[in-house]
């Protein structure tokens, strides 16, 4: 065997020793156009309504509004105190909202806003925002709702971190970082609980296996339902960090979709690695909305991140699958 060939099983091994993750030629990501979100710190959700994309922070009192350039224009408070514009929650207080989701409802179309769950009571938190409404935001509390999923054996002690929504029909899916779950409800069901305060919705509850990078499992990190499909594409990403709270080193993220014509308890959909020139970015990339249907099987989907201080990035990109 030449040096040469040597060289390359060497390096072929340990890229698949540092990557474990299937490898699937049915879906690939292309990034089209990435550039700094500036005045949006610490992105964690993105949705679109009409014409409009709409992007929360994990520490911010606003939703963002862009525009069809993904332009900052407009702010709009979260609460009705008066904030400076660029007011951040310090990290023990903030709401932490990391799941937010456009939903049409049988009250109209609204904006659903979850706090994570990982801890009580300022993060049990779901918010409504009604965004051609006057009294547009209202709050409802999720404690009870969440002590309910903290207790729960598919929880078996570990962190609850509520990090994305994803809605299809009448099926509302949560997704848990930490253990990797997908919690699935009826839309009604949950909707009238928080905010009439019928009944309390039941869930299905799947755990999901993710990729790794040097040994550690990716967690959930944003969702979206692919429209008449009845499929989900879910962000994830992977922090060298001991628990799923705390941030650590970047090591990357990825893309992928679960089909719910198959999901099952110990689930491994398929999924790839968010890279730019054949190399895996060091990004944290937070959440997924779709923006625009190329054809059957290729989506034009927008993707935030979280860089944990520093400037987010909002990439426009090609998902074929």
């Amino acid at each position: 065997m030449s040096k040469k060939t040597k060289l390359f099983l060497f390096g072929f091994i340990s890229a698949c020793m540092l990557l474990s993750c299937y490898v699937n030629n049915d879906i690939e990501l292309k990034i089209t156009e990435r550039k700094v979100l500036k005045g949006v710190p610490s992105a964690s959700g993105i949705s679109i309504y009409n014409d409009s994309i709409f992007v929360i922070g994990d520490n911010s009192p606003w939703i963002f509004q862009l525009n069809q350039h993904m332009e900052l224009s407009k702010k709009i408070p979260l609460e009705k105190r008066n904030y400076s514009t660029d007011t951040l929650y310090s990290k023990s207080e903030k709401p932490d909202y990391e799941a937010f989701e456009a939903i049409k409802t049988e009250m109209g179309n609204k904006f659903y806003l979850l706090g994570s769950g990982s801890k009580s009571p300022h993060r049990d938190v779901l918010l409504i925002f009604d965004y051609n409404s006057k009294n547009s935001i209202k709050t409802y509390s999720l404690e009870k709702f969440y002590s309910n999923i903290k207790s729960s054996r598919e929880i078996d002690g570990h962190f609850l971190n509520i990090e994305a929504l994803a809605i299809e029909g009448d099926k509302m899916f949560l997704f848990n970082r930490g253990k990797n779950l997908m919690l699935q409800y009826s839309l009604k069901e949950f909707t009238e609980y928080a905010v009439l305060g019928k009944g309390f919705p039941k869930a299905k509850i799947y755990e999901i296996e993710l990729p790794k990078i040097n040994g550690i499992e990716a967690g959930f990190s944003g969702a979206t339902a692919i429209p008449n499909q009845h499929k989900i594409i879910f962000t994830a990403s992977i922090e060298n960090t001991t628990n799923p709270i705390d941030d650590g080193d970047i090591l990357g993220s990825f893309v992928g979709i679960i089909d719910l014509n198959e999901v099952k308890n110990q689930y491994f959909p398929l999924s790839s690695p968010i890279s730019e020139n054949n190399e895996i970015l060091k990004i944290k990339v937070e959440s997924v909305t779709i923006s625009k249907q190329i054809t059957e099987n290729c989506l034009e989907i927008i993707l935030v991140t979280d860089s944990d201080g520093g400037d987010s990035e909002i990439l426009k990109t090609h998902l074929t699958y």
